[in-house]
């Protein structure tokens, strides 16, 4: 049914604030997403193995406390969104844009970070590192300005 929704929001972008209220807490293991859908909210969200790779669009959307266990989120725009307390043990983020998105808190271990995308206003784990490959902040390079 998630599959079916998402499919109508890319038809009808009025209808995303219909799905975003359906999501809280929802089970949406190994749900393909394929509309845009920025803004959603899928707080405490079920959603290990769930592709949102073609979503592309999921700026600023909530994922606080999400199960997103090996997601799938390759070169999808996520800048400004949120995932405190979001558990992305082996997700995959290779290429996303994660300019001003909020990890604080989130397991990152194992996730693929390849190619992603970050910038002075990306919040990450205390303690973690993210690559240097692709930095976008207004500095030459990363530095801990509290947020790493």
């Amino acid at each position: 049914i998630v599959s079916l929704l998402s499919d109508l929001t890319a038809r009808n972008p009025d209808s995303r604030e219909l799905l975003s209220g359906l999501l809280h807490y929802a089970d949406v293991r190994g749900v393909q997403f394929i509309a845009p859908m920025p803004d959603l909210n899928m707080f405490k969200a079920s959603a290990a193995y769930a592709n949102f790779a073609r979503a592309k669009q999921l700026s600023g959307c909530s994922f606080i406390g999400a199960d997103l266990r090996h997601a799938h989120f390759a070169y999808a725009d996520l800048g400004k969104s949120h995932f405190v307390t979001a558990d992305l043990t082996d997700a995959t983020l290779q290429g996303a844009d994660l300019r001003g998105a909020n990890l604080c808190l989130a397991n990152l271990s194992g996730t693929e970070l390849f190619d992603a995308k970050y910038d002075d206003d990306t919040e990450w784990p205390r303690g973690f590192s993210p690559p240097t490959d692709k930095w976008t902040g207004d500095s030459a390079e990363p530095t801990d300005n509290g947020r790493v």
